[in-house]
């Protein structure tokens, strides 16, 4: 093998093996990084939920405390 064809057989190497590491960081930083369906939020007295945007990658909730013409049903 010539010293041309061992440098290129090298790089081809070194770039496998460093795409193969940073795709396995950055998939488990996606996955630790994604929220759990059971995961839940509390409202606090006086908010509510304006909108919701859901998405294939995350979940928008749109909340509010100021209200107008609040009415009260009894």
């Amino acid at each position: 093998m010539t010293m041309g064809a061992g440098v290129i057989v090298y790089l081809a190497a070194l770039y496998s093996i460093t795409m193969l590491v940073a795709w396995y960081f950055i998939r488990r930083y996606r996955i630790e990084r994604l929220p759990s369906e059971e995961e839940r939020f509390v409202l606090q007295e006086g908010q509510t939920i304006l909108g919701v945007i859901d998405t294939k990658k995350t979940l928008y909730i749109c909340i509010a405390t100021d209200v107008r013409g609040e009415k009260s049903y009894e």
